[in-house]
């Protein structure tokens, strides 16, 4: 897609490396806390409690991180598959417009896959790469 907008975007994309403009592979931006300081989120996160006493501080904590683990384990025990909601959400959608592709064989280990909007592409599974560029494994 981005290569049909300006071929420039990906080379450039490329160069710069996924990790500094996406989100999944970016450590720092992969949870809720869009910070890279530990003690940055922990301040954001505990404004309420800066002024509190070391003891009553230590009990806010242990009581936050016990309601962050019980939220987080009860919306894991309503999960009925192996992946998050918003994982299996993906997969469907991926799946649905999986369904609207054509793929033709051209051998054993090469296909051309066609698109919903008629845009062809070669898959080769024995260099794992997909001339659209975005499944090299």
């Amino acid at each position: 897609m981005l290569d049909s907008e300006n071929s420039r975007i990906r080379t450039w994309l490329d160069k710069i490396g996924a990790n500094t403009w996406s989100k999944v592979i970016s450590g720092p931006k992969r949870y809720n806390i869009m910070t890279s300081n530990c003690a940055e989120s922990m301040n954001k996160v505990n404004v309420c409690a800066r002024e509190y006493s070391v003891s009553k501080l230590v009990d806010f904590l242990r009581e936050r991180m016990q309601q962050w683990f019980t939220e987080r384990k009860d919306k894991a025990e309503k999960t009925s598959t192996i992946l998050t909601r918003k994982c299996e959400k993906r997969l469907v959608a991926l799946q649905a417009e999986a369904t609207r592709m054509k793929v033709k064989p051209s051998c054993a280990y090469e296909f051309e896959v066609v698109d919903s909007r008629c845009t062809s592409f070669v898959v080769n599974l024995n260099s794992r790469s997909c001339t659209c560029g975005h499944f090299q494994l």
